[in-house]
C-alpha cells in the first residue's frame, strides 16, 4: 500500500543513512527520531565536518559518523589526559567530564552508569528544497540529553536487580517498582 504512512502514522529511529540509501523514495510525512542528523544540527564544527567527509567519500555523513568522531576525539581527549592507553585511567577522564561534540554543545559522561548526555532530534520527513538528493527533518526539535535520560538511582537499582517483580528474574523488570521510581 503506498499510502501505509499516511494511514498508519509513526515514529521511528532513523538515520542519514536510510534517506540517503532510498533518496526520493522515502516516504515524506514520516515522524522520526536521529541521533545526529547533520542538517539538523547546523553550527560551525558540524559544518566543517560535512564538507570534509563530503569531499573525501562523495557522500554526506550518517548519524554513526558523527557520533563515531565525537567518540574518537573524546577517547583521544582523555588518553592524551591520562598519558596512557590504560583502560581504568583513560576512563577516569572520561566518567564525569565534558567533551565538545560536533551536535554545537558540549556532553558529559555521567557517573554511576556512563551514559552521555547526548540529545535527539525529532521531526517529520520532508523535501530539502534541492539542497540533498535525499529528504531531511523539517519542522524539527533539538531534544537535550538530559531530558531523555533516565535518573541515575533508577538506572543503579534496575543495575542491581532491586526493580524485579520476582527477585532474580530480569526478564519481571516493572521501572514502577524501583525504590527510587516513587521520588522522581
Amino acid at each position: 500500500d503506498p499510502n501505509f504512512f499516511q494511514k498508519y502514522p509513526m515514529t521511528t529511529l532513523a538515520s542519514v543513512d536510510e534517506l540517503q540509501s532510498l533518496g526520493s523514495k522515502y516516504p515524506l510525512g514520516m515522524h522520526l527520531y536521529q541521533r545526529a542528523p547533520f542538517f539538523a544540527l547546523n553550527n560551525p564544527a558540524m559544518n566543517g565536518f560535512v564538507t570534509k567527509y563530503h569531499d573525501r567519500y562523495g557522500e554526506f555523513p550518517s548519524d554513526w559518523a558523527v557520533m563515531d568522531y565525537d567518540a574518537m576525539t573524546m577517547y583521544a581527549k582523555a588518553a592524551n589526559a591520562a598519558g596512557s592507553f590504560d583502560a581504568d585511567k583513560v576512563r577516569s577522564q572520561i566518567v564525569g567530564h565534558s567533551f565538545d561534540s560536533l551536535r554545537g554543545y558540549k556532553f558529559t559522561i555521567r557517573d554511576g552508569d556512563q551514559q552521555a548526555n547526548v540529545g535527539e532530534t525529532v521531526g517529520t520527513t520532508g523535501d530539502s528544497g534541492g539542497k540533498y538528493p535525499f529528504p531531511i527533518l523539517v519542522n524539527s526539535t533539538n531534544l537535550k540529553g538530559d531530558d531523555l535520560l533516565m535518573p541515575t538511582a533508577i538506572m543503579q537499582q534496575l543495575q542491581a536487580g532491586q526493580c524485579e517483580k520476582t527477585p532474580g528474574t530480569p526478564n519481571t523488570t516493572d521501572f514502577s517498582l524501583c525504590p527510587a521510581w516513587k521520588t522522581s
